[in-house]
């Protein structure tokens, strides 16, 4: 049985008004790492501009090196953007 050490680590880079890569694809229990290296705001919102989901909530990536993390646990798919550019659209794909 995989210890919580042992998980998958998925990483998507924000770079030039996009989320990199997307889809991403991981296996259920995988920790995903966004990492803004833009020098302006953006953050990674759950969802939808038109329908967020609140499955995740990570907020700003204020400045360029920031950081956010969030583990799935479960299979499925989840969109995400970022709510001060809405056209900044990305999904990650979790399976079992």
């Amino acid at each position: 049985m995989p210890t919580p050490d042992d998980s998958e680590t998925g990483a998507v880079t924000v770079k030039t008004f996009q989320f990199q890569p997307s889809p991403l694809e991981v296996s259920a229990g995988a920790k995903v790492i966004w990492t803004n290296t833009d020098s302006i705001d953006h953050t990674v919102t759950s969802g939808t501009p038109e329908k967020r989901d609140e499955r995740f909530t990570e907020g700003l990536l204020p400045e360029k090196g920031a950081t956010a993390t969030v583990t799935f646990s479960e299979a499925g798919t989840y969109p995400y953007f970022c709510d001060v550019h809405e056209s900044m659209r990305g999904e990650v794909r979790v399976a079992p």
